[in-house]
């Protein structure tokens, strides 16, 4: 498997490993505090992405009744790998003719 293709798996991985601990965190959260799952869900898509005071109240919460909260590092660390992968994709021409035999444009 090349380069590009180990980067676009363990992205995919790292994304899919994020929305499943989210997933789970915040069901276990609304079955913690009687909400109903999508009530819960609505409010909880931000911390997908990035700490609300919201989400910080729900891992504070959490971590103190020792519970392992969610916290959004890899869902960036993920699709900064399938970034760097579709870079690592990008191919370059190159220039076959060596310079003796490549004519320049004449104006």
């Amino acid at each position: 498997m090349s380069l590009n293709g180990w980067l676009k798996a363990l992205g995919f991985t790292c994304v899919a490993a994020s929305v499943t601990w989210w997933y789970w965190f915040f069901e276990r959260v609304s079955s913690a505090i009687s909400v109903k799952v999508p009530d819960l869900f609505q409010n909880a898509w931000p911390c997908l992405f990035y700490t609300t005071t919201p989400c910080q109240v729900a891992y504070t919460a959490a971590e103190v009744v020792g519970s392992l909260s969610y916290r959004p590092f890899l869902t960036w660390i993920g699709i900064a790998l399938l970034v760097v992968s579709s870079f690592v994709s990008a191919e370059i021409e190159p220039d076959y003719l060596p310079t003796k035999e490549r004519q320049e444009p004449r104006f």
